[in-house]
C-alpha cells in the first residue's frame, strides 16, 4: 500500500472534493494569499491519502504540527504504512528539560538526529512535529550537513581519525555494536550505528582504503546488504571539543550575576557533561545560529492539526521549563533563561499560526473552512455479523470497498471472514495495482490504524482494527505463564483455529514445556500445513488472537 502508483492514493486524488481543495492550495502558494484552509470532514485515516494529493500534484512537501504526541505518534504511523516509512519522519518531543541535568534518552535522540539527518538529505516528504518539540534549540541544517561523515567503497580513511571525529559526535565506544550511537573497532572492521538508519554499518577497510561499506543485522552481526554510500551524521547538538567545551564555559560565565555561586573550575581537556545541557550551550554563542525543527523545514508547507490547541500546549512546556530553571537559580546556578534555551512559546505560536496553510480544526485566521466530505467508521467488533452487510451496502452504492490489515494473520482472518459470506474479492495474497473500481472489494496490506467512508470517491476503507478490534496489548504478567494463557483464551481448546500474528491461521495443539538451558519453558503448539510445528512463548500471547467467525460458516480447513 505504498507508493504514489498504488490504486487507493490515486482513487483519493481523484475525488472531486480533493481536486477543489488542490485548487484552493494552488492559489494560496502561487499568489501567496493570508490564511490557509481549515478542513472538515477529513479523519485521520485520510490524512495521509491528503498529503500524498497535495505533494504530488503541486510538488509540496509537509510539516505537520500537532498539538499532542499522542496524535503526532497516530500520524506518523498511518503516514509511514500508506506513504512508506522512507518518506516520513517524526521529531519527537523533549522527554525532559535540560535544566534537569539528564540526558535525552537514546530513543529521543536517534529519533532527532536521524530526522535532522534525512531532512539534510532531503529525503523526507512529510515532517510531523509534536508542538513541545518547537521549543528545542538545535544545531542549523548547514551545520548537520557539515558536521556528517560520508564513507563509500573506494574512499581513503584514516580510522583513527574517522574515530575521533564519531566521538566527537556523539557516538560511544562498544565491544560489540548493538544500539544507534555504538561504535566499535575491530582490526580492518568499523561497526557503527547512526540514527538515520534502521541497521547499523559495518566499514571494512583495506591497506589505504575503504573496501566495502555493509548493514548488518546487529543480532546475529551477520550482513544483511551492501551499501554504495553511508552518512553518519552527528548524535550531538554541537561536537565534544575542546573549542565547545570553551564556548560553552563563555556563555554559562555571561549568565552570571553577582549573587551566584562561582563556577567550579573545569579543565577545558576533559570530556564535557553528559547532562543533556552543556551541549547546547555552545549553540548560543554569538558565533553560532541555533535552529528550531521548522528551520529545518523551512521550504516545506505547513499544517496544525489546532492553532489554539498547539498555542496552549507551549505554553504548558514553557511553564515547565520556567519552573526547572527558577528550581537550579535557587540553588545558585548560572544558566541561560527558558527563553534563550528553548525559544518564546508566543512568537513560535504565532509563527505557526502564520505559516499554517492547512487546519483540521479551528479555523486558521483569514483563511477559509473546506467541508472534503469524508467520515469516520464506527467499529465492528462487537457486531462482526455488520461488516458483511455494510460492505455489501457500499458495493450497491458503487463504492470501491477496500479492506487493509498490516500482518499476514490479519490479512487471513479477513479473508476467511469474506469467504463465508460469500463475498467476491481481489489481493488475498497481497496489493493489486489495477484501478479500483466502483462496486469492488479488494483486501490489502498496510494502510492506515482506522478507515473511512469517503463518499466524493467513491471509496469505503476499512481496517482490521475497525473489524476485528484493536490488536492485543501485551499479556500482563501474572504468577504462571499457563494461568495466563488459560485466562485470557479460556475456552480454546485443542483443535481449535487461532490466527499468529505474522504466519496466519493455525490449529491449537495445546500447551508443551520444553528445556531450555535448564529451565523448563511453556509454548503454545500450533500446527500448520504439513504438520508444521510453530511453538511460541506463552509470555507473547500478544502474538496470537482467537479466530472469530462472522456467522455459521465452516472452520478453516
Amino acid at each position: 500500500m505504498q507508493g504514489r502508483r498504488d490504486p487507493l492514493l490515486q482513487t483519493v486524488a481523484a475525488a472531486p472534493s480533493v481536486a477543489s481543495l488542490l485548487s484552493r492550495l494552488e492559489a494560496r502558494v502561487l499568489e501567496d494569499a493570508p490564511g490557509g484552509v481549515s478542513l472538515v470532514g477529513a479523519p485521520p485515516g485520510l490524512l495521509p491519502f491528503l498529503f500524498d494529493a497535495a505533494s504530488s500534484a503541486l510538488g509540496l512537501k509537509w510539516v505537520v504540527v500537532c498539538a499532542h504526541e499522542r496524535d503526532a505518534a497516530a500520524l506518523h504511523r498511518d503516514a509511514s504504512a500508506v506513504l512508506g516509512a522512507g518518506r516520513v519522519a517524526l521529531f519527537p518531543a523533549p522527554s525532559l528539560t535540560p535544566y534537569q541535568g539528564i540526558p535525552p534518552s537514546l530513543k529521543v535522540r536517534r529519533e532527532e538526529y536521524g530526522a535532522l539527518a534525512r531532512l539534510a538529505e532531503g529525503g523526507v516528504e512529510l515532517l510531523v512535529v509534536p508542538a513541545r518539540a518547537l521549543l528545542r534549540i538545535l544545531p542549523s541544517a548547514d551545520d548537520v550537513r557539515k558536521r556528517s561523515l560520508a564513507v563509500a567503497p573506494g574512499d581513503r580513511v584514516d580510522v583513527g581519525r574517522l574515530v575521533s571525529a564519531l566521538v566527537a559526535e556523539g557516538y560511544s565506544r562498544a565491544d560489540l555494536v548493538t544500539e544507534c550511537g555504538d561504535l566499535a573497532v575491530r582490526g580492518g572492521l568499523v561497526d557503527v550505528f547512526p540514527p538515520n538508519l534502521a541497521e547499523p554499518v559495518r566499514i571494512e577497510l583495506g591497506f589505504e582504503e575503504v573496501e566495502s561499506v555493509r548493514t548488518f543485522d546487529p543480532d546475529t552481526q551477520r550482513s544483511t546488504g551492501t551499501l554504495e554510500r553511508a552518512l553518519l551524521p552527528p548524535m550531538a547538538a554541537t561536537p565534544d571539543t575542546p573549542r565547545s567545551r570553551a564556548l560553552a564555559l563563555e556563555v554559562l560565565a555571561a549568565c552570571r550575576t553577582e549573587d551566584d555561586e562561582p563556577p567550579v573550575p573545569r579543565d577545558p581537556d576533559a570530556p564535557r557533561k553528559h547532562d543533556g545541557l552543556e551541549e547546547l550551550l555552545p549553540l548560543l554563542s554569538e558565533s553560532a545560529a541555533p535552529a528550531s525543527i521548522l528551520d529545518h523545514a523551512r521550504s516545506f508547507a505547513l499544517a496544525v492539526d489546532d492553532p489554539d490547541s498547539v498555542a496552549e500546549e507551549l505554553a504548558r512546556a514553557a511553564d515547565l521549563l520556567r519552573l526547572d530553571y527558577e528550581k537550579v537559580r535557587k540553588q545558585g546556578k548560572s544558566l541561560p533563561d527558558p527563553i534563550r534555551l528553548a525559544g518564546d512559546p508566543d512568537r513560535t505560536a504565532e509563527l505557526v499560526r502564520a505559516r499554517a496553510l492547512v487546519s483540521f480544526a479551528a479555523a486558521v485566521p483569514a483563511g477559509e473552512t473546506f467541508a472534503l466530505g469524508a467520515e469516520p467508521v464506527l467499529s465492528f467488533e462487537d457486531r462482526l455479523p455488520d461488516v458483511p452487510r455494510e460492505i455489501e451496502r457500499a458495493r450497491r452504492d458503487g463504492l470501491s470497498v477496500v479492506l487493509a490489515a498490516p500482518s499476514k494473520g490479519e490479512r487471513e482472518h479477513l479473508a476467511r471472514i469474506l469467504a463465508e459470506y460469500e463475498i467476491d474479492f481481489a489481493g488475498a495474497e497481497g496489493d493489486v495495482t489495477a484501478p479500483l473500481a466502483p462496486g469492488a472489494c479488494r483486501l490489502v496490506d498496510g494502510g492506515p490504524a482506522n478507515g473511512f467512508l469517503f463518499r466524493p470517491g467513491g471509496l469505503l476503507l476499512l481496517t482490521a482494527a475497525d473489524v476485528l478490534g484493536e490488536p492485543r496489548a501485551a499479556a500482563p504478567r501474572r504468577k504462571a505463564a499457563s494461568e495466563a494463557f488459560l485466562s485470557d483464551l479460556r475456552d480454546l481448546k485443542p483443535g481449535d483455529v487461532v490466527v499468529h500474528r505474522d504466519y496466519g491461521l493455525g490449529l491449537f495443539r495445546g500447551l508443551v514445556t520444553i528445556q531450555d538451558g535448564g529451565v523448563g519453558r511453556e509454548m503454545v503448539d500450533l500446527r500448520y500445513a504439513g504438520d508444521a510445528k510453530l511453538l511460541v512463548p506463552v509470555e507473547r500471547l500478544d502474538l496470537l488472537q482467537k479466530y472469530q467467525s462472522g456467522g455459521e460458516g465452516p472452520m478453516p480447513p
